[in-house]
């Protein structure tokens, strides 16, 4: 299906993602009550129509379930009403030369399933449009979200109910139109089988990931800061058979031979080291597996000051010297530390009372 050509006369923030989210949806076989074009024809707000539809669904979902469950049936005109009590007979025939009753039901719970999924997709979709806000248009690429990639996505996506696990499949959406490529099939897959409580846990690891993804471990300074976040070595194992880490079992180290000042990131945190003459300096870490660096893309995290703090004492204790300062983005990806604070062994760290 080629695609829809859609304008909108008043700007609107984020206007060009939005906009290719509608065209994806709906070139890939996802129709709402409205299309995009008659969304602008007929003056109605985005949200507006968006909420209408979800609340039509979910109301459909509601009747469905009380025709399934016996509570409601539809006369003859269509309209729902009130059923009455059937008998097992009813139910099922003692006959095999009748199965209506029967087949009608496995039809209205069929109808019930397929009235959840659309649901289920079309939340999640809204939640995606309202991440579009966000994005300047010169940060859409021009490029399609492939066929096969949205088929994938929208077979696991239409399963998911529960309202976090909404959000990140929104989030996945939102990425892949913006930048296709952005997400790989293995990631989906792996989303596929995630649980609440894995979602919650690489959620608790996100603040502690270097922009290199690296995840120091194993030295006095940091492990504290990591078990007093629920992050203890039992955790970080659950995290490497997930396949979001590796080389928890100590594997890994961080060899520099630094002549020369160095900044290790921390999302919006960043650490400055100045090394003394001719020194090498290596460190424990477990690394963060390409997988587990998409799926923690799909969330807002900041770093973890504290344990950003306590990493640069593991340096301060060789002789190096380290600031720590704050990121800020600039365009195209850039960024540069600004406000450095010059840290010392004598700096507290902000240990919060339990």
């Amino acid at each position: 299906m080629a695609l829809v050509e859609v304008k909108l006369s008043d700007k609107i923030p984020g206007e060009a993602l939005l906009i290719k989210i509608w065209k994806t949806a709906f070139d890939n076989g996802i129709s709402g009550l409205l299309s995009p074009w008659q969304i602008k024809r007929v003056g109605k707000a985005r949200a507006e129509v968006r909420q209408h539809e979800i609340l039509l669904l979910a109301q459909a979902t509601r009747d469905a379930a009380d025709i399934t469950a016996g509570r409601k049936t539809l006369d003859k005109k269509g309209h729902l009403i009130e059923s009455k009590p059937l008998d097992v007979p009813e139910i099922l025939p003692p006959s095999s030369t009748s199965f209506h009753p029967l087949l009608e039901r496995l039809r209205e719970e069929e109808d019930l399933r397929l009235l959840a999924r659309r649901l289920n997709i079309t939340k999640i979709i809204a939640m995606a449009e309202e991440e579009a806000s966000s994005v300047a248009d010169k940060d859409v690429s021009d490029k399609t979200v492939d066929p096969d990639w949205f088929t994938r996505w929208r077979a696991n996506a239409e399963e998911v109910s529960e309202e976090h696990m909404r959000g990140l499949w929104a989030r996945i959406l939102f990425g892949e139109v913006q930048r296709p490529g952005t997400f790989s099939l293995h990631t989906l897959e792996f989303m596929r089988r995630l649980s609440k409580e894995d979602a919650e846990l690489i959620e608790r690891l996100a603040p502690f990931i270097t922009a290199e993804r690296d995840l120091f471990t194993r030295n006095v300074y940091v492990d504290p800061i990591l078990a007093k976040n629920n992050l203890d070595p039992h955790e970080l194992m659950e995290l490497q058979n997930l396949g979001v880490l590796s080389g928890v079992d100590g594997n890994l180290q961080k060899r520099w031979d630094i002549s020369r000042p160095i900044t290790i990131r921390f999302r919006n945190k960043a650490l400055h080291v100045e090394p003394p003459p001719e020194m090498e300096f290596r460190l424990p870490l477990a690394g963060i597996t390409k997988v587990g660096e998409q799926v923690m893309s799909l969330g807002k995290f900041e770093a973890n000051e504290e344990y950003v703090r306590a990493l640069g004492r593991a340096f301060l204790d060789q002789g190096f010297g380290v600031s720590l300062g704050t990121v800020r983005e600039a365009e195209s990806g850039r960024w540069e530390v600004v406000d450095p604070e010059q840290l010392s062994l004598g700096t507290p760290l902000p240990f919060s009372e339990d």
